[in-house]
């Protein structure tokens, strides 16, 4: 069964953070806006954190678009997560070439049902991804959205509104792992057509 198909047969609701990791929510003064960076969108955050061992977690995420000699647009998309080694105990740090993780990552749009078979609308997704650990960063993970998930993955972005971005257990039994509430950005869907056009 797929990820979505699992996540659609639930008869729970999408895992939720326990008591002692609660949801993160960003403060108003937080740099939040997706910026131009060459040829990729890039959203950064910053917010408090406890299950990070220094009190916060970063998150980056980059909208790259290129074009191939036949014309065609492509687009990758990309989220950076600093701390990451605290979701992972018991495990060495991520290699510097991309590996399978074992987590995977869900990115959902508020106005979302909760992915129970009564509420089954869900305005994102669960999506399985690679994961490396650069070596000038080894506390940084990069996360690489599959190919066939980045329309969906845009699709929520581009709906301007806050975001939950979670790391969960491959089965999807447990508690999330980390739950970070972002604010969204309705300049998302305008930005990245301009991106399209200009490649």
């Amino acid at each position: 069964m797929s990820l979505l198909g699992k996540l659609f047969g639930r008869k729970t609701a999408l895992p939720s953070p326990e008591p002692s990791l609660p949801l993160i929510r960003v403060e108003d003064d937080v740099r939040r806006m997706w910026q131009f960076s060459g040829n990729r969108l890039v959203y950064e955050c910053k917010v408090a954190s406890q299950p990070s061992p220094d009190g916060s977690t970063s998150v980056e995420i980059r909208c790259s678009v290129s074009r191939w000699l036949d014309g065609n647009v492509s687009t990758s998309v990309s989220i950076l997560l600093s701390p990451y080694l605290h979701l992972m105990p018991g495990m060495r740090r991520l290699p510097a070439h991309i590996v399978t993780p074992p987590f995977l990552l869900a990115l959902v749009a508020d106005g979302s049902g909760a992915g129970t078979e009564a509420s089954p609308l869900v305005r994102g997704g669960i999506f399985e991804i690679g994961a490396s650990a650069p070596e000038e960063g080894p506390e940084t993970a990069f996360l690489d959205i599959g190919t066939r998930d980045v329309p969906t993955v845009l699709r929520t972005l581009g709906l301007g509104t806050g975001l939950t971005l979670s790391v969960l257990d491959k089965d999807l039994d447990g508690p999330a792992k980390l739950s970070i509430r972002l604010p969204g950005d309705r300049q998302f869907k305008d930005m990245y057509e301009r991106l399209r056009r200009s490649v």
